[in-house]
């Protein structure tokens, strides 16, 4: 969101002197509304992880580890399935055998120092993480937009200031 303000400063002045106020301050409108849109869609997406985080239940059992989710199938990974054990950016992973199943124990969850333990007996961990996929997070997906948005807007708003009339 600073960005997008520096960014609008920095057309404001660089546009030249006889532009017309109205339509300066319509896409300076426009532009905060867009701002506000995306503030609130990354918001709304913060919470609801954080929301899905807190609906999380993990359940150790003799020979698995169940992860238990409101309005989903549980899902199990048995202690003889684990192929991969380790430490992610900001949660526990848990690989199977079978290459899409895997679960995430977030860091904020109780009681994960029993989880690992538990887990460390049926399988060692893994001494360094598994390399990040190149992907790109939903808040920089988010920024990226954003900042596309304002340079499209600082270019027609040049654009129009500055053609004849």
């Amino acid at each position: 969101m600073l960005l997008l303000i520096v960014i609008i400063a920095l057309a404001l002045v660089i546009l030249p002197v006889n532009v017309n106020a109205d339509r300066v301050f319509l896409w300076l409108t426009v532009l905060t509304v867009i701002g506000a849109i995306v503030g609130a869609y990354v918001l709304a997406i913060r919470s609801g992880m954080q929301h899905a985080k807190r609906g999380m239940v993990f359940v150790l059992m003799d020979k698995e580890i169940i992860r238990k989710r409101d309005g989903w199938p549980d899902d199990k990974i048995a202690f003889a399935e684990i192929n991969a054990l380790y430490d992610g950016p900001d949660a526990l992973v848990i690989e199977s055998t079978d290459p899409v199943r895997r679960i995430y124990v977030p860091k904020e969850v109780n009681r994960l120092a029993e989880i690992r333990t538990e887990l460390a007996e049926h399988h060692p961990f893994s001494t360094q993480a598994r390399p990040p996929r190149a992907k790109l997070s939903g808040t920089g997906l988010v920024l990226l937009i954003v900042n596309i948005l304002s340079w499209i807007a600082i270019v027609v708003i040049f654009y129009k200031a500055t053609r004849p009339r």
